[in-house]
């Protein structure tokens, strides 16, 4: 479902006349590949090789769907919406797929510089 969705959403971005626009339909694109190729993950192995706690996708989905809303009551504007959610998404799928590939402490690493600067 996820791949289906993602395909939908990249022919989407593929007839976007607008670039930044496109680049934000492939962000969401890629991010639901990476939630669905984590759940895939977990579904073929016994063992949780990737190290991602269930709870820390979610938590990655929620705060997405959240940064979502907000921008679109906050931000009137639409090029600074769709500049700052393409922003968020390029910065969450980054550490998500370091954690999905097991590299927890670098996403940590990045995680905290992010917040601390």
């Amino acid at each position: 479902m996820a791949q289906d969705t993602a395909r939908e959403l990249r022919a989407i971005a593929a007839q976007c006349e607008s670039q930044p626009v496109a680049d934000l339909y492939y962000h969401r694109a890629h991010h639901r590949e990476l939630v669905g190729l984590n759940r895939t993950l977990r579904s073929i192995l016994t063992i949780n090789v990737t190290g991602i706690p269930q709870n820390s996708v979610e938590s990655y989905r929620l705060y997405m769907a959240l940064v979502e809303l907000m921008a679109e009551q906050m931000i009137e504007e639409s090029d600074a919406r769709v500049k700052l959610l393409n922003h968020q998404y390029a910065r969450l799928n980054d550490l998500f797929e370091l954690r999905i590939k097991g590299f927890d402490r670098l996403a940590d690493r990045k995680e905290w510089q992010i917040y601390t600067h």
